[in-house]
C-alpha cells in the first residue's frame, strides 16, 4: 500500500501531460488544441467536530480536459500572455461512504506567462457546476455536514508552473 501511495504522490505532483502540435519553439499563428489529463489525489481535513466523521479519508479524482490555447503574436502582444481555454470534465471519490463521490463539468481560463524557454507560470480560473452523489437528507444520510444539495456550484482558482521538457510534451502543476 505505501508504494501504491507514493506512486500517487508522484503522479499528483506531476499531473499534467500535455500534447502539442506544433513542430519548433517559435510562437505560432495557429492555436494549440488537444486533451489534457489529470490524476488528483489529496487529504480530508477535518476542521470542526461536526465534520470528523470525514477524517483520514483520501479524495482519488480523475480529469479530463479539451483545450484551446492561443499561442500567436496578435495575442501575446494584447495581454502578454498564452491564454488557455479549456472545457474541464472531473470524477471525484471521495473515499468515504458519507460523502460519496462527484462529478464535475466547467470552463476553464489560464493565462500562461513565459518564464524562460522552457518554464511557463499559469493563473488558473474555473465556474462550473458539481453532482454530488450523497448529499445531507434527514433521513437517509444525516451525518453529511459538508454539503446539503445534489448541485452544486463549482469554482476554483489557482496557479501552476509548467515545464515543457521537449516540443511536444510538458508536464504542469
Amino acid at each position: 500500500m505505501s508504494v501504491l501511495r507514493n506512486i500517487l504522490i508522484f503522479i499528483w505532483c506531476c499531473h499534467y501531460m500535455l500534447a502539442y502540435s506544433q513542430s519548433d519553439s517559435s510562437i505560432s499563428s495557429r492555436p494549440l488544441i488537444g486533451l489534457v489529463a489529470g490524476i488528483h489525489y489529496g487529504s480530508i481535513f477535518a476542521h470542526t467536530e461536526s465534520v470528523q466523521n470525514t477524517a483520514g479519508s483520501h479524495p482519488l479524482g480523475v480529469e479530463l480536459q479539451f483545450m484551446k490555447q492561443q499561442v500567436d503574436k496578435n495575442t501575446y502582444n494584447v495581454c502578454r500572455c498564452f491564454p488557455k481555454q479549456s472545457i474541464l470534465t472531473s470524477v471525484y471519490s471521495f473515499d468515504n461512504e458519507v460523502l460519496g463521490w462527484s462529478a464535475i463539468a466547467a470552463y476553464l481560463l489560464e493565462p500562461s506567462y513565459r518564464i524562460s524557454d522552457r518554464i511557463l507560470f499559469s493563473i488558473r480560473g474555473s465556474i462550473g457546476l458539481s453532482y454530488a452523489s450523497n448529499p445531507f437528507d434527514a433521513d437517509k444520510n444525516p451525518t453529511n455536514q459538508s454539503y446539503s444539495t445534489t448541485v452544486n456550484g463549482y469554482l476554483l482558482y489557482g496557479v501552476g508552473i509548467q515545464w515543457q521538457f521537449d516540443q511536444r510534451f510538458a508536464l504542469e502543476d
